[in-house]
């Protein structure tokens, strides 16, 4: 990571993400990004919401656009939602079961979505990115999913009855 410069959107100069990466000495550097709040090495896209945010980006239609152009734009594109969903829905008129529907629709579409608690915890899932940034292939071994046989998906659907 003492190599990499993690390029911060300009709009996100208030946040304490930015002044606890510079407490740990990563090197940041301020510009204006069309897509993600964060973009580490150019190849994770981060895009940053407190948890009312990331409601109101589902209630006026932007998350999606957005999840669009951030997984268009870098190989790993990943939203990282600050505070508690729960708390946030206690004072609104919504319920937590269309949000986790918008958690399975991202994923589907290839963007993850990492729920912290505050501020250093985000700067901590940067910093891991980052770390991950130079490892080229998984730490964890990939298995092929085992093709059924019509017989078997039969046998299956019984043994549920």
């Amino acid at each position: 990571m003492q190599n990499l410069t993690v390029l911060v959107d300009d709009r996100e100069r208030r946040s304490q993400v930015i002044s606890e990466l510079a407490r740990l000495g990563v090197r940041y550097q301020l510009a204006r990004l069309e897509v993600a709040d964060y973009d580490v090495g150019g190849k994770y896209g981060l895009e940053r919401k407190t948890a009312g945010d990331f409601i109101n980006s589902i209630i006026d239609g932007r998350l999606f656009e957005q999840a669009k152009y951030l997984r268009e734009t870098y190989d790993t594109a990943i939203i990282v939602i600050e505070g508690s969903l729960s708390d946030e829905v206690k004072y609104r008129q919504v319920k937590l079961n269309p949000l986790f529907g918008a958690f399975a629709a991202l994923a589907e579409n290839g963007v993850s979505v990492l729920q912290v608690n505050d501020y250093r915890e985000t700067r901590s899932s940067y910093i891991s990115c980052g770390k991950g940034y130079k490892r080229r292939e998984p730490t964890f071994s990939s298995r092929q999913r085992k093709r059924f046989s019509r017989s078997r998906a039969v046998f299956q659907l019984y043994s549920l009855i």
